[in-house]
């Protein structure tokens, strides 16, 4: 008996399906991480400091123990605030241009690529599906070039056109390599399948540039 065959629009639709409920965790998780685990350790360090005020002026030597047990809560502080912000990017509250420009910046820093933004200034009035499924689709794209050996830098353009926006990215490296070519691949499948649940249009424009258009909300 031959196996069954598995429709290909299925497993699509199962994968969409699965991106979206691992959104609906992240967003879940982020916030509880923030409004629990980020206030309860922030609320922790005012005690701390004040405990500190008190025991400066009677054991100085407890009180920089104290201080040194203060670095590391900062430390943890930072570090929930860095993997909520990873889960669910509070930057979007700003817009998904603002989202953007500041994931260029830090994705620059944190690698060996150079990332050129180029924003148009303006609002961008775009409901939440869709600003996250664009940003997410710009996250796999910069992972694509970090993976690239031969990316040294990115191109990155976002504008309106008509009643879409329009993001360009354009990275300068050639055909990737045969190990990195299915990880590609499936990436470029998962960035299309995104713009499309959002009612996009995904492109890939050339070697090395992509597209992606996605409507602005009327």
């Amino acid at each position: 008996m031959e196996p069954a065959r598995q429709d290909p629009q299925r497993l699509l639709d199962l994968m969409a399906l699965m991106r979206d409920e691992r959104e609906i965790e992240k967003t879940r998780t982020a916030r509880r991480l923030h409004d629990e685990v980020g206030q309860a350790l922030a609320a922790f360090r005012m005690q701390c400091y004040a405990l500190d005020i008190r025991l400066r002026a009677v054991n100085p030597e407890a009180a920089d123990d104290l201080q040194s047990a203060l670095c590391i809560l900062d430390e943890a502080i930072s570090t929930v605030r860095e993997v909520s912000e990873e889960l669910r990017p509070g930057s979007l509250r700003m817009g998904v241009d603002a989202a953007i420009e500041l994931y260029a910046e830090q994705f620059q820093s944190q690698s060996d690529i150079a990332c050129v933004a180029d924003i148009e200034n303006g609002s961008w009035l775009m409901d939440e599906h869709r600003a996250i499924e664009l940003f997410r689709i710009f996250e796999e794209a910069l992972a694509n070039a970090r993976q690239h050996a031969g990316v040294t830098m990115v191109e990155v353009n976002l504008r309106k056109d008509g009643d879409d926006a329009l993001l360009e990215i354009r990275g300068d490296g050639g055909a990737p390599e045969v190990a990195e070519s299915n990880v590609r691949e499936l990436r470029m499948l998962t960035m299309n399948e995104r713009a499309i649940r959002a009612g996009g249009v995904f492109t890939i424009a050339g070697s090395g540039t992509i597209e992606v258009r996605m409507p602005l909300n009327k």
